[in-house]
């Protein structure tokens, strides 16, 4: 709670590290029941804080684990009020089931100068802080904080396979990619950028009429591609209401938007929450693993083909009982479209969609950065 109200006072972003389970014999892969005891602690489990646990870059005969699954001693989630922790991972070294980690351990220098080996959260979690403020550095204007976040988030699903409900807990969405890659669209992706102000009075955003891309389109008119959608939002929290600290629900659907056999235009949200295997959970289950509540959603869906002529993005806010009058809740989406076979025009058929329905765009302006090489 303290971490929360100074990121919010000083508009900061503190990166954290899931934490170090160290009660031999460690965890294995798929994961060992430990009950509560490799669960994330304070100051992990910050709402606004980006959490980071911790995979195996390196394995051999006794390791605990193998290479790229969460390493043996990495806390996993969730946190407090079931929120999803760690949002992202990165390698923070293997051990044994004793916690020997030799050839398997992060190289690094001791006190003195030395070559060390070690592991632990601790060596994961300054690379990500390393991304985020990197993120923030390479572009010209400033962003906000929501947004940074979102793409770290947003980065580390899309190097990723989809997530699991098992998986999840321990490896968050998985590792961020390279800042250029973060801040930059192939040609077989098209990346939006969404930062509406949602309030009381106004409690929903939409854009009808979504540039799907051409090269999704099958000859039958159906849809053919993948899409990728983190939200991040920061809301008012009550250090009095224990479950409920976080007092604002800020939700996002994309789909298609027919009409239906009243002749009205219908919403069918055609992008579902990851892990998919909480997507259809009852009211009570999603709101015990923190989705419903959580500040931080991705929606994932890998579309073989969906009916549909018109598209919709939705973007809406719940407050828990009281609403405020005073202050509008901002979020930040970013949604990706991109060919898994890295082959069709996306990015130019998006634009051209755009162009096509007069939406008013901005590109987001990066840093150019000319690197000298040196001669051999």
């Amino acid at each position: 709670m303290a971490l929360d109200a100074i990121q919010e006072k000083r508009d900061v972003t503190f990166v954290v590290c899931a934490g170090n389970y160290v009660k031999p014999p460690l965890r294995g892969w798929p994961p060992t029941d430990l009950g509560e005891a490799d669960r994330v602690h304070p100051p992990a489990d910050s709402v606004r804080a980006i959490t980071v646990g911790s995979l195996a870059h390196s394995d051999h005969s006794a390791t605990r684990v193998k290479r790229g699954q969460p390493s043996p001693f990495s806390r996993r989630g969730p946190g407090a009020a079931y929120l999803p922790k760690p949002e992202v991972c990165h390698y923070g070294g293997n051990c044994d089931q004793d916690g020997n980690c030799q050839q398997v351990g992060v190289l690094s220098l001791d006190g003195h100068g030395n070559i060390s080996e070690a592991i632990g959260t601790s060596f994961s979690t300054p690379v990500v802080s390393t991304i985020l403020a990197n993120i923030r550095a390479g572009v010209a204007e400033p962003i906000s904080r929501n947004l940074a976040k979102a793409l770290l988030i947003q980065s580390a699903a899309l190097e990723s396979a989809p997530v699991t409900a098992r998986d999840l807990p321990y490896r968050g969405f998985g590792v961020p990619g390279d800042v250029s890659m973060i801040l930059t669209c192939a040609p077989w992706q098209a990346t939006l950028i969404f930062e509406p102000e949602l309030w009381p009075q106004r409690k929903t955003f939409h854009k009808v009429d979504f540039p799907i891309p051409a090269c999704f389109r099958r000859p039958d008119g159906k849809v053919n591609g993948e899409f990728l959608m983190t939200l991040v939002y920061d809301p008012p929290c009550d250090c009095l209401a224990g479950a409920e600290y976080c007092r604002v629900n800020i939700d996002v659907s994309l789909g298609t938007y027919d009409p239906g056999p009243d002749g009205k235009p219908k919403h069918e949200r055609q992008i579902p929450l990851q892990p998919d295997d909480y997507a259809k959970m009852y009211e009570e289950h999603l709101v015990k693993h923190g989705f419903k509540w959580s500040p931080v959603k991705v929606f994932r869906r890998r579309i073989e083909y969906a009916e549909g002529t018109r598209w919709r993005l939705q973007m809406s806010v719940l407050y828990r009982d009281e609403i405020p009058t005073n202050k509008g809740e901002r979020a930040a989406l970013v949604l990706t479209m991109f060919d898994w076979d890295k082959k069709r025009p996306v990015y130019d058929d998006v634009v051209h969609a755009m162009n096509l329905q007069g939406w008013v765009t901005q590109d987001l302006k990066i840093h150019e950065r000319v690197r000298a090489r040196g001669h051999a």
